[in-house]
C-alpha cells in the first residue's frame, strides 16, 4: 500500500505492508514545504514493482514521476 503524508506542511509517499504494518517513507516531497506542494495521488502499478505520482512545485506545477520500489530510484 502507497499512500500521502503530510506532516509539518511536507507532503511525501509512504510504503506499507498489506495489512498496514511497517510504514516507510519513500519520498521527501522534493523538499518543499508548503500548501499544495510536494507529492501526491500516488498509483501503484498492477505488479507493484512501481509508483507513479505527482510532485507540484511552489508554483503549483506538478511533474509525474515514477518510481522503481526495488531501487526507490
Amino acid at each position: 500500500v502507497v499512500f500521502r503524508r503530510t506532516e509539518g506542511g511536507r507532503s511525501y509517499l509512504v510504503l506499507t505492508d498489506s495489512d498496514g504494518g511497517n510504514p516507510t517513507p519513500i519520498t521527501d516531497g522534493g523538499g518543499l514545504v508548503g500548501a499544495d506542494t510536494g507529492d501526491r495521488e500516488p498509483a501503484l502499478a498492477p505488479d507493484a514493482r512501481a509508483v507513479a505520482f505527482g510532485r507540484a512545485n511552489l508554483a503549483g506545477e506538478s511533474r509525474l514521476h515514477v518510481l522503481d520500489l526495488a531501487t526507490l530510484r
